[in-house]
């Protein structure tokens, strides 16, 4: 008789093992032909490149071992109220389905992560927020609970035991990947606390860095440099150096434009009633405004010319009027010279316009020098003072 049993015991294992495969192929091939092909369907529908992001980062194959191993959970449910197999045997399978679908389910998440990543990255509307260094920092989340998962199976700890053990390894972990911790740790601040994002335009002195932000991770910042070349920056130490954000002058639509023109002093001179005239008919500045105690030659050309370069300035299309500081003034002498300071702001915020701007400006105020009277300050050269043959 116990023979007997032990023969229906063994035939009744192979009949619920065969009808595990045969029902394991048909829902198979129901995953793949229908659930799959109308998943594929309608991301085709929505957006045909959607399909090729999914397959290259394996979603259908991922998706179909998550949905094996849940058919395989049902079975092993089954197994475990049948008690038809033996306890070893149940904890045997029991382990190695708690790891293939921890391990299945995982990769299927860290996939759908890429795939999110990916196709948000696509989108030029939200360059701006790093979502790859938030990917990374879940994918490194979910690696970490599907090892904390697979260990509590394999060595039959409960996930509270195993938790309250990794906490006290948690210093030991923290020294170790200590460079790995405070770049998390600034990455996060960085971008929550809205310090520097994606396209930002930023400089960075102690690195001599200037340029793009193109991407922050975990470990580093790319910044792309105006020559075309790639910079890395260690994400932790941006918290601990100066950094130069330009992102509001963007925001803002306007950059500053300081710069001075250093006049020689052995030109300022007070104006004479010729050079008044002249002055008046050429430049259009002079009125009887400027007159000093009723005496026209109390007006220094260096005066008028800073009177000029301020309207001139103020007639500029390029240039803001009111909503920013709008300064022409006289510094302190210098051994170079007078600098005449103009500290203004341009409309223009790219870089190359922004410089023809500066260009213009100071090209047009340099030439009309000659017109009051005035030279730029420079230094004397050799040539200036000996003939040429003794320069040879």
């Amino acid at each position: 008789m116990k023979i007997l049993d032990n023969y229906n015991n063994w035939n009744q294992e192979i009949v619920i093992l065969s009808l595990m495969m045969l029902f394991a192929i048909i829902f198979v091939m129901f995953l793949q032909k229908f659930m799959i092909s109308t998943i594929k369907h309608f991301v085709h529908k929505f957006n045909p490149t959607y399909v090729n992001i999914l397959e290259q980062y394996n979603f259908f194959r991922y998706l179909l071992h998550s949905c094996f191993a849940l058919y395989l959970l049902f079975w092993s449910n089954l197994f475990r109220l049948s008690g038809i197999f033996s306890p070893f045997f149940y904890n045997i399978q029991k382990i190695a389905l708690a790891i293939y679908s921890t391990i299945a389910i995982a990769l299927l998440l860290i996939a759908i992560n890429n795939i999110a990543s990916r196709i948000y990255a696509t989108n030029a509307v939200v360059k701006r927020i790093p979502i790859r260094l938030h990917a990374q920092i879940l994918k490194i989340f979910i690696s970490i609970c599907a090892v904390v998962i697979i260990i509590s199976y394999a060595f039959n700890i409960s996930l509270i035991s195993l938790a309250t053990s990794l906490g006290a390894t948690t210093a030991l972990l923290t020294f170790v990947f200590k460079d790995t911790v405070l770049g998390l740790l600034a990455s996060l601040q960085l971008t929550f606390q809205d310090i520097v994002q994606v396209g930002d335009w930023i400089s960075v002195p102690q690195y001599n860095v200037l340029g793009e932000v193109l991407e922050i991770t975990i470990t580093v910042v790319k910044v792309k440099n105006p020559d075309q070349t790639t910079s890395t920056i260690p994400t932790s130490t941006l918290l601990a150096t100066n950094v130069i954000n330009w992102r509001n002058v963007y925001e803002v639509g306007g950059r500053r434009l300081q710069t001075a023109i250093y006049i020689d002093i052995n030109t300022i001179m007070f104006c004479s009633q010729e050079l008044l005239t002249h002055l008046q008919q050429v430049c259009l500045i002079y009125d009887e405004s400027f007159r000093v105690n009723g005496a026209d030659s109390k007006i220094t050309n260096i005066t008028l010319f800073r009177l000029y370069a301020y309207r001139y300035l103020t007639n500029h299309q390029q240039i803001h009027q009111k909503e920013f500081n709008f300064i022409v003034r006289e510094l302190d002498p210098a051994p170079t010279g007078l600098p005449i300071e103009i500290y203004i702001f341009t409309k223009e915020v790219e870089w190359s316009k922004y410089e023809n701007v500066k260009a213009e400006i100071i090209d047009h105020l340099i030439s009309i020098l000659p017109e009051f009277k005035l030279k730029v300050f420079q230094y004397h050269t050799a040539s200036q003072f000996c003939p040429p043959q003794l320069l040879k």
